[in-house]
């Protein structure tokens, strides 16, 4: 960051030109020294330290300050300030210019020497040369005046009944909200199917088909609920299979389930079926697999496909009603 002062630029420039095209003329008026003091050597990191330099010269002669001081790294020039000058004895003049610098790295830094040109009456231009000097840049300023302080005791909190009631009432508050969040969850867990009797007095693909009709009208897979989903078609699946065949699907893992059909002499294509569902009800409850939405809905066609393929005809359960009406 380079702020600048009120020096004309072309001084700069002349000072440059002088120095680059005269260069014969350097030492014309003999040594000229600039000195320069620093407000501090020892600073925390990003901290302002003041530079002063004076330049004592012939009273007819000019010193070209430069608005941003050249080759300063690893400082860096917040601010200057307008130069002075004032008069001495023996037709001499002091001039005096000041810089603000500040450094952001930590160590023993070294502020290299600078150069100012001095142009006589003649034109002829000689360089004040500073002193290079060192900073020391700590992290933060330290206070050598104390030991390391002891701990402070626990600051000691006075007992009110305006406290006690509040603590009381923000309890209350948290068992209330936890019990109405608790039956939220409950009655979100509730299962589709309905609670199965010894006896049921439906057949069991009006059952099956009826628990779809529930699953389908639910919000589930607004939800995005994919393996409660799965896991409500595979129970309605398994109800389903004990009320049709009397086996005890509920209990059985999928496999089992599938040994327990053989007696039964299903159609291959019935079989295959029944295979194919419970692999990919399996996969989402075991693997952790997250089927589409719309694959979540073809589970549920293809549920209803098996009830349609393995169901008790029409003419059979009316039979059975009806003897069972007569006995």
């Amino acid at each position: 960051m380079t702020l600048y002062i009120g020096i004309r630029n072309w001084s700069l420039f002349l000072a440059t030109a002088c120095t680059s095209g005269f260069g014969q003329h350097l030492v014309a008026q003999g040594p000229v020294t600039a000195q320069v003091s620093a407000s501090a050597d020892h600073v925390t990191i990003g901290d302002h330290v003041t530079l002063r330099f004076t330049i004592d010269h012939a009273a007819d002669a000019v010193v070209i300050w430069p608005d941003s001081l050249p080759n300063i790294t690893p400082f860096e020039q917040l601010a200057s300030h307008a130069p002075t000058s004032s008069p001495l004895a023996d037709q001499t003049v002091r001039a005096e210019a000041t810089y603000v610098v500040a450094a952001f790295e930590l160590g023993e830094l070294n502020f290299p020497a600078v150069s100012f040109p001095v142009i006589g009456a003649s034109g002829d231009t000689t360089l004040a040369n500073s002193d290079a000097f060192d900073v020391v840049i700590a992290t933060v300023g330290l206070d050598g005046s104390e030991d390391i302080r002891g701990i402070k005791p626990p600051l000691a909190i006075p007992l009110s009944w305006i406290v006690v009631a509040l603590w009381l009432s923000v309890a209350i508050a948290v068992l209330v909200g936890g019990w109405f969040i608790y039956r939220r969850i409950r009655q979100r867990d509730k299962p589709v199917l309905p609670a199965r009797t010894a006896a049921p007095p439906q057949p069991a693909h009006v059952i099956a088909y009826e628990a779809l009709d529930r699953l389908e009208q639910s919000s589930m897979l607004e939800d995005e609920e994919i393996q409660r989903w799965y896991s409500e078609v595979s129970q309605i699946i398994r109800v389903y299979i004990e009320g049709r065949y009397d086996v005890p699907a509920m209990e059985m893992a999928s496999g089992d389930i599938m040994n327990g059909l053989e007696p039964f002499r299903l159609d291959y294509r019935a079989l295959d079926q029944f295979r194919d569902f419970f692999e990919r009800s399996d996969l989402v409850k075991f693997a952790k697999h997250r089927p589409s939405i719309e694959k979540c809905r073809q589970l549920v066609e293809s549920a209803r496909k098996l009830v349609d393929l393995t169901r008790v005809t029409d003419t059979v359960v009316t039979t059975t009603t009806d003897n069972a009406a007569a006995a």
